[in-house]
């Protein structure tokens, strides 16, 4: 083991003790930062971290209470009876596909869907940060769908809803969404980053990854290769109070800002309590 590999090994683990992971429970926004030119424009002034993504969303459907319902142990065992679940390579992507084609029959025979709010996140063995994503899917009355999602470092929510926009593809028919698993299930079948592995990752989450990462070759399958999928049924929606057409990208991501503003009252009470006591 030579002194380069060493001294690589070494800032790896110092970059990653370093890394801002979004906070107590993962879903604060990155620090803004006016001369990152690293997304470019105005997405160095968005939210771009997909966690946080997945919180705004599933707070502008379904409220705050259950946009927090992951946060922890103790707050996912007093949530609701949850429709979902977590495992290990495809299986849990067929029983979300099941799921989906029931409800879709459900629909069809009713002569309208349910409105629901669904939660989803896939990572890798090696636990790649680079690799896992997290994003919702909405489905809506008339049988279709809004594939809701950011990336970190590379788009914010409103940027991926104007893209959709431009390319006719906001709303999803249910057959493109099955199309979609599909090409999920392709990246936990791969023995090795390839064109087209780049490619279905590129579909499913507008990364291409091959110039994003500039993929090392030496890199494990393990490290690339998705591992497991989780699932949950976050909502019915609209929740009580809640208006959520037209959609608002802009509202969805002001929820973060009162997160952000309860979090900096929670820290200022914390330092004052510890100041009266010093």
């Amino acid at each position: 083991r030579g002194g380069f590999l060493s001294l690589r090994e070494k800032s790896f683990r110092e970059h990653v003790e370093a890394a801002d992971i979004g906070g107590e429970h993962g879903h604060e926004p990155e620090p803004l930062d006016t001369d990152d030119n690293q997304v470019g424009g105005a997405e160095s002034m968005a939210v771009t971290r997909c966690t946080s993504t997945q919180f705004a969303v599933t707070a502008y459907f379904c409220g705050l209470d259950v946009a927090h319902n992951r946060d922890s142990a103790e707050d996912a065992a007093k949530a609701p009876s949850v429709i979902g679940g977590q495992g290990i390579g495809e299986s849990e992507i067929d029983k979300f596909e099941s799921w989906l084609k029931a409800m879709h029959a459900l629909g069809e025979a009713r002569g309208k869907h349910p409105r629901y709010v669904y939660r989803l996140g896939v990572g890798t063995e090696g636990s790649e940060a680079g690799y896992a994503h997290v994003w919702d899917i909405v489905a809506q009355p008339d049988g279709t769908f809004y594939w809701l999602q950011s990336f970190v470092g590379h788009y914010s929510l409103p940027s991926w809803m104007r893209q959709s926009d431009a390319k006719g593809e906001r709303d999803l028919l249910f057959e493109t969404v099955l199309h979609k698993l599909e090409a999920l299930r392709e990246l936990f079948r791969i023995v090795a980053w390839d064109r087209a592995a780049n490619a279905n990752y590129l579909r499913l989450f507008n990364v291409d990854m091959d110039r994003a990462r500039r993929v090392d070759k030496r890199e494990t399958a393990m490290h690339q290769r998705l591992h497991h999928f989780s699932w949950d049924l976050a909502c019915g929606y609209p929740a009580a109070g809640h208006r959520t057409e037209p959609l608002d990208p802009a509202a969805m991501v002001a929820s973060l800002g009162v997160e952000i503003a309860a979090a900096d009252e929670e820290e200022e009470g914390e330092e004052e309590e510890a100041e009266s006591v010093a």
